[in-house]
């Protein structure tokens, strides 16, 4: 795990931002931890740490480029809110 996403999987001590899942820390696993932007870079999202949070390898891929107000209710979650701490570097 490199030590951003290990940074966000200790902030969110190993819950996946969407579903609340349990992240693994090896790759390769459908559950393990990727970074993602919660409002996409596509869609005007900014590259720092308070667009970033951890989440599952499934919850990144179904996201894709889509706003948190979209890929939640699809999936029966809660309407996300944009994280307002960042990762105490």
């Amino acid at each position: 795990m490199n030590k951003r996403n290990f940074k966000l999987w200790r902030k969110q001590r190993g819950k996946c931002y969407y579903c609340g899942g349990q992240m693994a820390s090896k790759r390769g696993q459908p559950n393990s931890i990727t970074m993602d932007h919660v409002i996409p870079k596509s869609l005007g999202g900014q590259r720092d740490k308070q667009n970033s949070v951890g989440c599952c390898y499934s919850c990144n891929q179904s996201k894709g480029a889509k706003c948190p107000s979209v890929f939640a209710p699809g999936r029966g979650l809660p309407i996300i809110k944009l994280p307002t701490t960042n990762l105490g570097d």
